[in-house]
């Protein structure tokens, strides 16, 4: 919004002001900056993942790290807001326009970035030298268990495979949560090893893109959820 100071304007000359609000076009504005790339129904429940590109929705993936994960970050010797992010795939899944998850997509290799910081030079067998990490995924704490991580699993993989050729996928987790990678297809690649200043406990997984989304999708459809994904 422009503003003419009133000594500016000749005397006489109409000025018709502004009533209605410009909600509508900074919504739109933002939602055309942020693609969805997955939408999914189930029992009247719906939840949308978007990538966050603009500054409301990557603030959103901000503050629920901050809310939910600041401890674990600390322990693991990483902020919030890491020198990844910025260049990262930041997604955030909605619930009637909530913020409920969000996960991360860093493109890497054997040498350097994310997974190297934390292993140092990679021995991956038949993967790599390139490959994507799937990492921050974070789900806000009353919409654990509904399927928020599988969904976010899910729009990591078509988000990637529909922009990047790259199939390996690495993720380093928590030796809590391997399990569960494991449905994904992901190996583990590791034994438990510590990490940070908090010594936390963590494993090395690594799988396929391809593997990954075609589990993901299965293991959706078997729990009644109706997937659609906008672009394809």
């Amino acid at each position: 919004m422009s503003l003419i100071d009133v000594d500016d304007l000749d005397e006489g000359v109409s000025v018709r002001t502004r009533v209605r609000d410009l909600f509508a076009e900074a919504a739109e504005a933002t939602d055309a900056l942020d693609p969805e790339i997955l939408v999914c129904h189930r029992n009247g429940s719906e939840l949308r993942v978007r990538v966050a590109n603009s500054v409301p929705r990557r603030s959103a993936v901000l503050a629920m790290r901050t809310r939910h994960h600041a401890e674990a970050l600390r322990g693991f010797g990483v902020s919030a807001w890491d020198a990844y992010d910025e260049a990262a795939v930041q997604l955030l899944c909605l619930a009637d326009s909530e913020p409920v998850g969000a996960i991360r997509l860093v493109h890497n290799n054997i040498w350097h970035g994310e997974v190297a910081d934390d292993f140092g030079p990679l021995h991956l067998g038949d993967a790599g030298p390139e490959f994507v990490t799937f990492s921050r995924e974070i789900v806000a704490p009353a919409c654990r268990g509904v399927g928020v991580s599988a969904v976010l699993a899910l729009a990591a993989c078509v988000h990637w495979s529909r922009y990047s050729a790259v199939d390996d996928l690495v993720v380093t987790s928590t030796a809590a949560a391997a399990p569960g990678l494991q449905g994904l297809g992901l190996r583990r690649m590791s034994s438990v090893v510590r990490i940070g200043p908090g010594r936390m406990p963590a494993v090395l997984m690594a799988g396929k893109v391809a593997d990954a989304q075609h589990r993901t999708r299965e293991r959706l459809s078997g729990k009644g959820w109706r997937l659609r994904t906008p672009g394809l």
